[in-house]
């Protein structure tokens, strides 16, 4: 809708993006929020620090993929919801 705005915040938790929590808030062209929406995870317990570090979780994604990440990609520490509950720590990088 013209004048209308979006900003999107991610959620952290102890300096870790949790994956898919998201808000977006929608804002006229006076500033008014016309609308907030998505997904936020709560009672997240977990320690954020990984056992397995960035490169070897790199070399292990290339393995599994059979491509290589290239120079600039790094595979990203990420907190995940998992479906029956509760959460994990994951590193997380797209192979095509």
């Amino acid at each position: 809708m013209p004048g209308r705005s979006h900003e999107r915040f991610d959620q952290y938790f102890r300096g870790v993006r949790v994956y898919g929590a998201d808000l977006s808030r929608q804002i006229d062209e006076r500033g008014q929020t016309v609308s907030i929406f998505g997904t936020l995870h709560q009672n997240i317990r977990i320690p954020v620090t990984p056992t397995l570090s960035q490169a070897e979780a790199r070399r292990r994604i290339e393995a599994l993929g059979g491509a290589s990440l290239g120079e600039s990609r790094q595979p990203e520490l990420l907190v995940l919801a998992l479906d029956g509950g509760g959460d994990a720590l994951t590193w997380h990088e797209r192979i095509f």
